[in-house]
């Protein structure tokens, strides 16, 4: 397999499935997972909201062309999903890569929100480095798959190895399609600084982290939260990179409220 940076403009249709009804939710993974991260939250939350859960493009069952991606473009992806279910707007719940995504679709379209979340996620554009080392993991996994791109940091430090989240997490990056990895990490490493766009922010929004997080440490989702008008910033103490596999309940909790202002 060779590692393809030719950049795309067709956006795909995303692979997806809807739980309960009531306020749209759409809740977007991060990388290189898929939508099955989300379980639990399709368990507590579908008896008060319409659940939209996307495979992002080149993840789970989505397609996943050879090329480099764009946030723009895997926002646009996620509009097309929303025109395709007749849903003019929704919560928007972004995790990590998906919280990328979110403030990419503000940007092109405000005005198909009516909430945000954001989840372990990050408003800053990568350094020099974190950008060289994403196009050098996009080439290992070139040439030895999909495992190139584990991650051991998703999780708090203190859970357990063994623990079936971690193993699901592990079983989910495997299988994701090579192809979709280099795609996405193009799109990560090219991303902006997003702390204008997240000034701009005029819905009700939350910002959630983890207080374990070894990825993006506490100060990031604090910051964040600062620079929304309004922004409510929820702290999980036992979380790290995956509150919504790790700590469901504190998750639902957070976004239960979110989804309850706009009832």
């Amino acid at each position: 397999m060779t590692y393809n940076s030719t950049p795309l403009n067709t956006t795909v249709n995303l692979a997806f499935e809807e739980h309960g009804s009531g306020t749209p939710v759409l809740l977007l993974h991060g990388f290189p997972l898929n939508r099955r991260i989300w379980q639990e939250q399709v368990n507590d939350l579908s008896t008060s909201a319409h659940l939209i859960l996307p495979d992002l493009r080149g993840h789970g069952a989505s397609p996943a062309p050879e090329g480099a991606y764009s946030l723009d473009l895997m926002a646009q992806d996620v509009i097309q999903l929303l025109n395709r279910l007749d849903i003019p707007k929704a919560i928007w719940v972004g995790h990590s890569m998906g919280g990328y995504i979110t403030m990419a679709a503000w940007r092109l379209a405000p005005e198909r929100f009516s909430g945000m979340g954001l989840v372990a996620t990050n408003h800053k554009a990568d350094t020099p480095e974190a950008k060289a080392k994403r196009y050098e993991t996009a080439e290992k996994v070139a040439t030895e798959g999909s495992k190139a791109a584990l991650n051991p940091k998703l999780f708090h430090p203190a859970a357990p190895p063994n623990a079936p989240y971690i193993q699901a997490a592990e079983s989910i990056m495997l299988n994701t399609q090579p192809t979709g990895i280099m795609g996405a990490l193009q799109a990560l490493a090219s991303r902006p600084d997003s702390s204008d766009t997240l000034k701009s922010v005029t819905v009700p929004t939350v910002v959630i982290g983890g207080e374990g997080d070894q990825l993006f440490k506490p100060e990031i989702p604090q910051e964040m939260a600062r620079l929304v008008p309004n922004a409510v910033l929820t702290m999980i103490d036992v979380a790290g990179h995956m509150p919504m596999m790790e700590t469901p309940s504190a998750l639902n909790h957070a976004l239960v409220e979110l989804i309850n202002q706009l009832a």
